[in-house]
């Protein structure tokens, strides 16, 4: 069955990613940790989940899973907050430079052709190196 990833404070404690089936059953806690984690983009292969967490230090920062919950790394280490991450494709070839103006944070993770953006930018371009 196709999954759904969302954030909830179902379990009575603070905001956790879960998934769960398209019909609506077996929900499942991904994250279970302490702190606020949110706004869950699933990777284009369904894969990864890329997510915000304020475990560390309670300040918001970008982390990344793998579609089971294990694996959860962070991407970022931001002064301010690194917030509502976003997977986009990228045309081939590959790799690609991304160049964009009035960012605060910006990362690329290539996953088979496609690449993560971390921050909003205000223009964005993309450019073969």
């Amino acid at each position: 069955l196709p999954k759904i990833a969302f954030t909830s404070d179902r379990d009575g404690g603070d905001y956790e990613i879960y998934v769960i089936n398209a019909d609506g059953s077996n929900p499942v806690n991904l994250t279970n940790s302490f702190g606020y984690d949110s706004y869950p983009s699933w990777s284009p292969s369904g894969n990864q989940i890329v997510f915000t967490s304020g475990r560390d230090d309670n300040d918001r920062e970008l982390y990344v899973m793998d579609s089971d919950g294990t694996n959860q790394t962070r991407l970022t280490n931001s002064p301010g907050f690194a917030d509502r991450p976003a997977w986009i494709p990228v045309p081939e070839p590959s790799p690609h430079l991304a160049m964009a103006t009035a960012v605060m944070a910006l990362c690329w993770i290539g996953e088979g052709g496609h690449s993560l953006v971390i921050e909003e930018a205000l223009t964005l371009s993309l450019q073969e190196f």
